[in-house]
Formats: structure tokens, C-alpha cells, sequence
């Protein structure tokens, strides 16, 4: 049986109902970090059938890369990974390189980046070295696809993930505020989307 290995910087409370329908639907293992180094609340890890480890992020004091202490236990038994988009955590760059050299898929799930972020020669060749590296992207919305083409990224290796957040608690708060849109309040729900009127 094909198993992925999904290995994310955290495990914030408000990804685990997403966490948990991979867990139900997919074989699939879970490692996380124990720390982004800011207040963001997490779920028991437990939850999910498919949790395995906790692993202990350091920074580096090197910029702002981290590392995961015992990183390595994921190196064996997978035939794909599944990481966040995120360069500045080395363990990251230490899968893609062990999968790219025994031919093993390597997928990442991000936001993507934007303008500011790939605005310097050096940082622009980081980011595309590292997501030309990913079998598939998996993103939130479309809304950052133009600057990951300009990048040089495959749009066929693009794909959207809409409901990557608690989105039957997202709608149960919609509907019980349906009033207030009439006070022009605005909700904040961690991301902004935009449509095309």
C-alpha cells in the first residue's frame, strides 16, 4: 500500500478538521513541530490515527531558518511527502533532496508568495528551485498563481484546496451573523479572498 508521509511546521487547531478527513481517507502518517514561534493554538496531535511524532523546533540563528530535531526517522518508508510551502524550514529541503535522489513524489501545500517575497535576485532562485522541485502544489486560492507562473512553475502542477480550513464551523458562524452584514461588519476568517464580480 502506497503510504504518504505528511510532515507540517504545526499542528494548529484550526486545520484539524482537514487533518482529520485526510486521516479518515488517505494512509497517511502525521509529524509535526511543536512550535512557530508565535501564540497559535494547537489540537492534541493524538486526534489523528495517523500521528506519529512530535519533533522540537530550533532556530538556527541563521535568518529565519528552523530545523526539527530528529528529522531523519522520516526518511524511510514512504513512497510520497506531503510538506508545507515554507523555505525557511530546512527540513523541508532535506526531504525534497533525499525523495529527488531515490524517486519518491514530493508534494507541498501553501499559500503561495507573493511579489515581496521573490523581489531580490537570490530569493527569487530559492523560491523557484524549491516549488520546480514539487511533484504538485496544493494552494488555497487562485489568487497567487500569476506570480508562481512567472516563476517558471508548471500551472498543471497548481492545484486548489478551498476547504483547508474548519469550513462546516465557517459556515455555522455565517449563518448566525447573517444580520450584521447589513451593519457593513467585516469578519475576518484569515484569509482574503477575491472574486471576479
Amino acid at each position: 500500500m502506497n503510504r504518504l508521509c505528511c510532515f507540517f511546521n504545526y499542528n494548529p487547531l484550526y486545520r484539524l478538521p482537514i487533518y482529520k478527513a485526510m486521516d479518515q481517507s488517505m494512509a497517511c502518517d502525521f509529524y509535526f513541530g511543536d512550535s512557530v514561534f508565535e501564540p497559535l493554538e494547537q489540537f492534541p496531535p493524538e486526534e489523528l490515527k495517523g500521528f506519529r511524532r512530535m519533533f522540537h523546533t530550533i532556530k538556527t540563528g541563521f535568518k529565519d531558518y528552523k530545523w526539527h530535531q530528529g528529522i531523519g526517522c522520516l526518511l524511510h518508508g514512504y513512497d510520497a511527502y506531503l510538506i508545507t510551502g515554507q523555505i525557511d524550514y530546512l527540513a523541508n529541503w532535506l526531504i525534497i533532496i533525499y525523495a529527488k535522489l531515490i524517486g519518491k513524489r514530493v508534494y507541498c501545500w501553501t499559500h503561495g508568495i507573493s511579489r515581496l517575497e521573490i523581489s531580490k535576485p537570490i530569493s527569487r532562485q530559492i523560491y523557484r528551485t524549491f516549488f520546480k522541485s514539487m511533484d504538485g502544489i496544493f494552494m488555497y486560492n487562485r489568487f497567487k498563481f500569476a506570480i508562481m507562473h512567472e516563476l517558471g512553475i508548471d500551472d498543471e502542477k497548481m492545484h486548489v484546496i478551498h476547504n483547508s480550513l474548519d469550513t462546516e464551523k465557517q459556515t455555522e458562524l455565517y449563518r448566525t451573523i447573517q444580520h450584521v452584514q447589513r451593519l457593513g461588519l467585516i469578519i475576518w476568517t484569515g484569509s482574503l479572498l477575491l472574486f471576479p464580480a
